[in-house]
């Protein structure tokens, strides 16, 4: 044991002494920059449009509202009622009511009522070239149907989905389908 504690102290002596004796000491290594943070992916329904104006609300109020907002989100899902015969699938959450200046800029085709981006209920309500199809501003160029009373029995009118644009509805088309299969809705 005492050899291993000599053997030990002498290496260790031995490298000092030759760090000293060396005279040249090691240069730096070569600091190399961390890469610049990657940027944030885009997505159009937080970005601002050119055309909104400045926000008018006193920064309490925003605050405030964005509370409201919160504890609502928190909570279950209040939906737009529809009619019990009709497609239920994509219904609007009326829980999450985003602000809006017109429904151009609303998101999930909805419509902008009273400044909020909610359900449509006609198809005044869409503005432009889009009817109001089950809650939902559809394009004109992809209308099937409004409703069940627009199929053959047995079928009712669905929705395709929500496409990838700041509508949502882009490529989003009405269409009468024969219901198969899926589960009974449960409360």
């Amino acid at each position: 044991m005492n050899m291993l504690r000599v053997a030990l102290t002498l290496g260790s002596i031995a490298v000092i002494g030759a760090w000293l004796l060396g005279g040249e000491t090691p240069e730096p290594a070569e600091q190399v920059a961390p890469p610049p943070p990657r940027p944030r992916p885009w997505t159009p329904s937080a970005a601002p449009t050119a055309a909104a104006p400045a926000p008018k609300a006193a920064p309490v109020l925003a605050a405030a509202v964005f509370e409201d907002e919160r504890e609502v989100a928190l909570g279950r899902p209040v939906y737009h009622p529809r009619d019990p015969d009709e497609w239920q699938g994509m219904r609007v959450d009326l829980s999450l009511t985003p602000l809006c200046e017109d429904s151009e800029h609303c998101g999930l085709a909805r419509a902008c009522l009273d400044g909020r981006c909610v359900a449509c209920t006609t198809d005044s309500d869409c503005g432009g070239e889009e009817p109001c199809v089950l809650e939902h501003c559809v394009q004109a160029t992809r209308l099937g149907c409004r409703s069940r009373r627009d199929c053959p029995s047995g079928e009712r009118c669905v929705l395709t989905g929500y496409g990838t644009g700041v509508r949502g509805n882009e490529g989003m088309a009405s269409t009468c389908l024969a219901p198969r299969g899926g589960r009974a809705e449960t409360e």
